[in-house]
């Protein structure tokens, strides 16, 4: 299954955070003649600790 919000970075990118431990999510992009979802960036603990103040 596929879910799809279409132009919406300008409202989710801005003030991403992992509130109450919910991980960010992967960030991916769909090439919609190829039918192809190519994944371009996954975010981990690392991530996480780094935004810790």
């Amino acid at each position: 299954d596929r879910f799809a919000f279409l132009d919406q970075a300008h409202y989710s990118l801005v003030k991403t955070n992992t509130f109450n431990g919910v991980p960010l999510p992967a960030l991916a992009v769909w090439n919609s003649r190829t039918d192809e979802l190519e994944v371009v960036r996954r975010f981990g603990y690392e991530d996480f600790a780094s935004r810790l103040g």
